[in-house]
């Protein structure tokens, strides 16, 4: 029985994140009292942070699958806890860290005995688990679908790369769609912080930009399919 080595679980987590963690920030930039033209960075941070975390998810997930993946089941069980573990690793030690840092920059800091344990639990139950869940999910049937039907390295690379070109499309448009129409008012430091998420975003957007242009351009070119050529099943890299 041979044991299933998926590629593409990074990228998958990547473009899975983005959309997850951009979405607790939808949901952090209505519920939190922030300044207007402030109030829509938590959805441009959010997703820069998913694009991380469900990268790292995708690794985590290889990881797992490459371990313990024999069966196509055991693929999916291994995908989605690693992707879980990937995912949820780095806020689950930053909230136990201590309280997050406050939303205006005159706020005096959260204490620690209000942070923990409830608030905390509540924070790391919505913020970090519920989008490193819906990541998992998404790499465990991929890597499914993948243990079930054999896909060939061209495809594979061209489509995970054409994934990071629409990663970094959205990114490179987050920004405007989510911009402050009104008059931004206060202090000059506070207000920079909407140019700050903004410029995340891009960055975020550039780096995926280069990662699919580079997938695309292994995935088409001639030498990429003869070296898949001697191995029909593909699985030997992310």
């Amino acid at each position: 029985m041979r044991w299933i080595r998926p590629r593409g679980l990074s990228s998958v987590g990547a473009a899975v994140g983005a959309v997850a963690w951009g979405c607790v920030g939808v949901w952090r930039a209505g519920h939190e009292d922030n300044l207007p033209w402030n109030q829509t960075n938590p959805i441009a941070y959010g997703a820069s942070k998913g694009i991380i975390l469900g990268a790292l998810a995708g690794l985590f997930a290889t990881l797992f699958v490459r371990w313990f993946g024999r069966t196509p089941l055991w693929a999916a069980v291994g995908a989605f806890v690693g992707g879980l573990l990937g995912g949820a690793l780095l806020g689950t030690w930053r909230g136990l860290r201590g309280p997050p840092d406050p939303i205006l920059y005159y706020m005096d800091p959260m204490p620690a005995e209000q942070w923990y344990w409830s608030l905390m639990l509540q924070h790391w139950a919505a913020r970090t688990i519920l989008p490193a869940a819906a990541c998992a999910m998404a790499l465990a049937i991929v890597a499914w679908s993948r243990s079930r039907w054999s896909w060939r390295p061209r495809p594979i690379a061209v489509s995970t790369g054409l994934l990071w070109l629409a990663v970094s499309l959205g990114m490179f448009v987050l920004p405007s769609v989510i911009a402050y129409e009104g008059t931004i008012e206060g202090n000059g430091e506070h207000v920079n912080e909407s140019a700050i998420a903004a410029f995340t975003a891009w960055l975020m957007a550039l780096i995926a930009l280069i990662v699919g242009v580079v997938r695309v351009a292994f995935g088409l070119s001639p030498g990429y399919a003869v070296a898949g050529n001697g191995n029909p099943d593909g699985n030997d890299s992310n």
